[in-house]
């Protein structure tokens, strides 16, 4: 999508700061949540405001940043909702495009809810790389607890670079033994750099495991 085409998609004028491009996003996924209105081509609506952020974002230079020595600067916009993660959950399973669901798992992760992770789920099945990354990549951003089963089975089925995308959050966690079985099955994968990382992932966690038990009885 175009820029000036964004913009008009969004209601706002190139002029306008970044904080009335994401107040005027934040509206209009409420107004056109399939949850909320029965209206005709609400979905289609849907899609167009979520791809006109998308494409404003990816030229963030012609977004306008509120002046900073401004003296009435507005209220901060609120943060986001169980609807608008709902709306993002939506996208991401019913999106037409990969783009449009790969980047609503971002918008997800971003959100900083942990309660994104039921919407993201869905991602981890998608039959786009770039989608199934996507969501990886959000899940480990809002560091959910639980996720390390499912990343494990996605684990065993993914191709090599989303491998590395799960042995990321493994190694943002070093030393949560819940994540075990994704070292041990990468130590064995076909593919060489994947095995190399799963090997030293391994060897730091048996280094972790001792020093903790040194720690715990220091005279043996």
């Amino acid at each position: 999508m175009k820029v000036l085409e964004a913009y008009r998609t969004l209601g706002v004028t190139p002029a306008a700061p970044q904080w009335e491009v994401k107040q005027a996003y934040h509206r209009l996924l409420k107004q056109f949540h399939p949850d909320l209105t029965s209206e005709e081509g609400s979905r289609r609506r849907l899609e167009a405001v979520v791809e006109a952020y998308r494409s404003l974002k990816e030229h963030q230079p012609r977004i306008v940043p509120f002046p900073s020595n401004s003296r009435r600067r507005p209220a901060k916009p609120p943060d986001v909702t169980p609807e608008e993660l709902a709306t993002l959950g939506h996208l991401v399973a019913h999106g037409r495009s990969a783009a449009m669901r790969a980047f609503s798992a971002r918008r997800l992760g971003n959100s900083g809810k942990r309660s994104a992770y039921a919407f993201l789920r869905p991602a981890l099945y998608d039959s786009d790389p770039l989608v199934v990354r996507s969501a990886v990549q959000a899940i480990g951003t809002l560091n959910v607890a639980g996720c390390a089963a499912e990343l494990a089975g996605l684990f065993f089925r993914t191709d090599p670079e989303t491998k590395h995308c799960i042995l990321d959050i493994v190694e943002q966690r070093e030393g949560t033994p819940r994540f075990q079985d994704v070292v041990l099955v990468g130590m064995r994968d076909r593919d060489l750099s994947v095995r190399k990382r799963s090997l030293s992932l391994y060897a730091r966690q048996v280094a972790a495991a001792g020093n903790a038990r040194e720690t715990v009885n220091p005279h043996g």
